[in-house]
């Protein structure tokens, strides 16, 4: 039976590889990597919440050199770390979603990095600090055991043995264990309170002792408590409270200064130390006098220093010295707290010998520009600063929350810091000094689903306004075009002979209009997206470069958080007969007061503003309504474009808000139907609305609900693209009959899922259903097995009359299936039978009873789970369109159409189904690494995939965004408009040339022949 099985599913694979092979494979040459695609690899904005993994230099001293990288951590669960030379991405790890990155710890002296993640810190993993290599993963318990504390971190920490590889993890605030080299369990210690009485929340290594720190909570505050272990054994050696009162677990933090450790914590404005012994025989804390308010975390612990704060914020240098006391070293004069700066950010860096240095950065309101101090030690010892400014562009990337600083000390008195700017607005910016070497834009990795928009390229022009000329202006300009003429007909005559066109390989740039304009084929656009960060940026499709970026203008409001909600293109550049395109931002304003929509006119080719100039080198919005938005779009009426926004009261709104937009609503409002989701998480439906006209907006009434199963939620909503192009309306068969697609441009999508699965998931279902958007009628409906491991996690594509959808089946129905992916496909066509035509694009939604829809429809095995799907398309529709898919394994790959055909017949093809080149059905989709347009690139984390189409009919382009950035060209059926480069142009050219020779010389004979011919007749 087993070999009976695997020769069936042999068989199954080359059949369907020989239907992979039906199109053209999408191998590239090694040579257009990177020039007809790019790939912008992310680690997503740094997670300020967790100090444990903040970006911090970590520099490694080998034998030959010293090497060093940025490791950060991120709010997309990234484990990475940046070439502080280029800022290029050195390495990263993706952790999955449900085994969250807490921390992360480098080792002192090696090339070694530790990472803790999972709920109470249930995996741990030891990589290396400079390519990122995994040496070893440990499980230390299972993950539904965690502790689950707040923050996450707390009660989970990772140290190094200063002399080996050995690791300490403490875990789920009680537990610790420790792991050699090789990644083996030497031993485990478990609190006997296991974190009822005692959280420890700290731990340190010695060469004999290991100390864990924790808290113990009282009746107005907590005391603390440290254990001491010994590091061979695991056993206890001491465990003692503290005589202490602390506000919470974060006022306490550890210090070492060569073999002397301590504890050190901030009680009644005063900083005392506790020196840590294994048999803690003193228990009585040193008191360093003053009135502080607290500390701050330099990330210098371990060096022994830190820096403490004053009430009025005056800042002072200390250190652990080796007897155990605290001695003052510095003060940041002019670190109180002012008016004329931002509040000051403290940090700490190494250079080469070892030799701490600590930095106060902060904005200067008074010079509008970020100011830094570095204290040294001096050659005296007595310390000494270096202060220096430099210009980061806060209009451009908002405000300085963190920075990791690094130091070059040539000699005592030159410090030259090297340093990383992390921005509120998500760009990490490296500056040696004063001067900015890189710009890292984290905010791309937090693009709006729904706010990205590519825009076609005009043609290139002289830069003269022809409209604007008289005839010597014109006759002028075009004497002055015709010194142009050699070089051109130079280039005409080479990519006659040649074929070689240009390459859309050069950047853009928004300040030379000159260099806005199209390559020959229109591979070149603009790719216009707007980030949950607060900022428009225009990015180049040929190489991904930034063109420009505007942030969005808060409007003066303190404490606002701004959520882009949808982008739209209101004049194209034919529209604009070759002028630049306009474009528009709906977004929400959410302050204490409320939430006002606001929409953001602006150049799409510069990021300026249609009327008036940039507020603080920042794009204003102007204000549409004191409400929020459900929904919005564009509506074409004519030559007038109309953003029509729905508000939180279900009333709709206009912008702009002018007489030609109140005629355009008042002409169309009795048109208009508006489907929308709504309702709270577990009672979401969706309900279709029509329109009663007041003077400015229109009021919605509901006139249909979706039908859903009972004790179900509407999870999602699509839509197929609404602007392309439709260049057939039927499918001919082999026998001449044809079958008519149901085109039906109101169609959506609705993906519903259970209320409450988990508690019973027997028989649990999601529904994936088409819906009439005018009528709210049923056009297909399907339901497929829940999984409480995915959620209902449905991906589904509509476009014309083809549906694919991809799932997770958990249910075994028959000896023949198995758990797996799958995928299905689904194609709608007019009439019960072939040759029925209904006309379903003119037919009124509200009859669509009295028309029968042929549904034909088929599953396949996936190989795989997946982010996201879309199914390309091209300039006027003719191309085949195939499915692209971004699998989990962070591949972008292509499906053609003809093996997703759900007409491929079960039996073996008849005539007239071979002649439609119909093949065989088989369940398997292979997995076809040639499909993989992404090759070597891994596209991380992908949630969407946006295609356009180019000026050739069989290209279009394809972009994915989520973590990573990525785009290439597909040709579904092949480049049919455009010879490949393999083609010898330069022999036809010769073939060509000589028959023309040949028929100059021939042509004077032949009739010379036909001359003397006439004579002898």
């Amino acid at each position: 039976m087993r070999i009976l099985w695997a020769k069936k599913w042999q068989g199954a694979l080359l059949v369907a590889t020989q239907i992979f092979n039906l199109g053209p494979v999408y191998a590239i040459q090694e040579s257009n990597v990177g020039v007809i695609d790019w790939h912008k690899p992310l680690l997503g904005l740094p997670d300020l919440n967790a100090p444990f993994t903040w970006p911090t230099f970590h520099r490694v001293r080998t034998e030959a050199n010293t090497s060093s990288v940025i490791i950060r951590g991120s709010k997309k669960n990234v484990l990475g770390a940046i070439d502080p030379v280029n800022g290029e991405l050195a390495w990263r790890h993706l952790l999955p979603r449900d085994d969250v990155l807490l921390s992360f710890q480098v080792h002192p002296k090696k090339d070694l990095v530790a990472a803790l993640s999972g709920p109470g810190g249930s995996n741990v993993r030891l990589l290396t600090a400079l390519r990122g290599e995994l040496i070893y993963q440990r499980t230390l318990h299972p993950p539904e055991l965690g502790k689950l504390e707040e923050p996450a971190w707390l009660g989970s920490e990772a140290t190094f043995d200063p002399e080996s590889s050995t690791l300490y993890v403490l875990t789920n605030g009680y537990t610790i264990t420790k792991i050699d080299a090789k990644g083996d369990i030497v031993w485990t210690w478990t609190s006997p309170t296991q974190g009822s009485s005692i959280l420890y929340t700290n731990i340190i290594a010695t060469a004999t002792t290991v100390y864990a720190i924790g808290i113990a909570p009282g009746t107005a505050s907590y005391g603390l408590h440290v254990t001491s272990i010994s590091s061979d054994s695991g056993k206890v050696i001491e465990s003692l409270p503290i005589p202490s009162s602390v506000k919470g677990p974060f006022t306490h933090f550890l210090l070492s200064s060569g073999s002397t450790h301590a504890l050190a914590w901030v009680e009644n404005s005063q900083i005392n130390t506790l020196v840590l012994e294994p048999e803690l025989l003193n228990v009585k804390a040193n008191i360093v006098r003053g009135a502080y308010a607290g500390t701050h975390n330099i990330g210098r612990h371990y060096q022994g220093v830190f820096v403490a704060q004053e009430e009025d914020g005056t800042a002072h240098v200390l250190a652990l010295k080796p007897d155990g006391s605290v001695e003052h070293r510095w003060e940041f004069s002019g670190s109180a707290h002012d008016r004329s700066a931002s509040p000051s950010i403290f940090t700490g860096g190494l250079d080469k010998e070892g030799n701490v240095y600590v930095s106060r950065t902060y904005w200067s309101f008074a010079i509008g520009m970020a100011s830094m101090n570095v204290y040294s030690s001096g050659e005296d010892g007595k310390g000494q600063i270096t202060g220096f400014t430099f210009a980061l562009d806060s209009s451009e990337h908002g405000i300085i929350q963190h920075v990791a600083i690094d130091v070059a000390s040539p000699n005592p008195l030159v410090v030259r810091p090297r340093f990383l700017v992390s921005t509120s607005l998500g760009a990490n910016q490296l500056w040696d000094k004063d001067k900015l070497q890189w710009t890292r834009e984290e905010s791309l990795s937090e693009i709006v689903e729904g706010a990205v928009q590519f825009i076609e390229l005009p043609q290139a022009r002289s830069g003269a306004d022809i409209t604007q000329e008289n005839f010597l202006h014109r006759l002028f300009r075009q004497v002055s075009d015709a010194q142009n003429f050699p070089s051109y007909a130079l280039d005409f005559v080479r990519r006659f002979v040649t074929g070689q066109y240009e390459k859309p390989v050069s950047a853009l740039d928004s300040k030379r209009t000159d260099t806005l304009h199209r390559d020959t084929f229109g591979f070149r656009q603009v790719i216009l997206v707007a980030t949950a960060t607060g900022k428009v940026i225009a990015l180049d499709s040929s190489n991904g470069a930034i063109i420009y970026s505007r942030v969005l203008s808060l409007g003066g409001t303190q404490r606002a958080y701004l959520r882009p909600v949808k982008l739209f293109i209101t004049r194209t550049v034919a529209e604009a007969n070759g002028g630049d395109p306009h474009a528009a931002l709906v977004a929400e304003l959410k302050t204490a007061q409320g939430t006002t929509t606001l929409v953001y006119r602006f150049n799409a080719f510069t990021g300026l503003p249609l009327q008036g100039e940039l507020h603080d080198g920042m794009l204003k919005g102007n204000k549409a309504f004191s409400e929020g938005t459900q929904h919005a779009y564009l509506h074409y009426y004519g030559e007038q474009k109309t953003i029509f926004m729905v508000d939180d009261k279900d009333k709709l709104h206009a912008y702009p808000n002018n007489t030609a937009t109140k005629e355009v609503l008042a002409a169309l409002a009795p048109k208009i139907h508006i489907p929308l989701v709504t309702g709270k998480s577990s009672e979401k439906r969706l309900v279709g609305h029509s329109l009663t006209q007041h003077r400015s907006w229109a009021e919605l009434t509901p006139t249909w609900t979706a039908s859903i199963p009972p004790g179900h939620h509407v999870r999602s909503i699509f839509k197929a693209p609404q602007d392309q192009p439709i260049a057939s309306i039927g499918q001919v068969l082999g026998d001449r009959r044809t079958l008519y697609k149901y085109l039906n441009r109101h169609l959506i999508g609705v993906i519903s899922s259970p209320n409450q699965p988990k508690i019973n998931t027997s028989g649990a279902r999601c529904t994936i259903q088409l819906v009439d958007g005018v009528s709210g009628k049923i056009v297909y409906r399907a339901n497929v097995p829940y999984s409480a491991d995915n959620d209902c996690d449905i991906k589904a594509a509509l476009t014309e009359n083809w549906l694919v959808y991809h799932y997770w089946n958990d249910e075994i129905g028959s000896p023949d299936e198995s758990k797996g992916w799958r995928m299905v496909s689904v194609q709608l066509y007019e009439g019960e039978k072939p040759d029925d035509k209904t006309r379903s694009s003119e037919t009124s939604s509200f009859a669509l009873d009295e028309y029968p829809i042929a549904v034909y429809e088929q599953s396949f095995v996936f190989p795989r789970a997946i982010t996201a799907m879309s199914i390309s398309q091209t300039k006027y529709g003719m191309t085949t369109k195939d499915l692209i898919v971004a699998s989990a394994n962070h591949q972008v790959q292509l499906f053609p159409k003809p093996a997703l055909n759900p007409r491929r017949p079960k039996g073996k093809p008849t005539a007239a189904e071979q002649e439609e080149w119909l093949t065989q059905y088989e369940p398997l989709l292979p997995d076809d690494s040639r499909r993989v347009i992404s090759h070597k690139y891994q596209v991380a984390g992908v949630r969407d995939i946006v295609t356009s189409p180019t000026l050739l009919e069989s290209t279009s382009l394809v972009f994915t965004y989520g973590l990573d950035l990525f785009l290439t060209r597909v040709s579904p059926s092949g480049t049919f408009d455009l010879l490949s480069e393999s083609f010898n142009k330069a022999q036809l050219v010769l073939i060509t040339a000589g028959l023309t020779v040949g028929i100059l010389v021939v042509k004077p004979m032949v009739r010379r022949k036909k001359l003397r011919e006439q004579w002898y007749q």
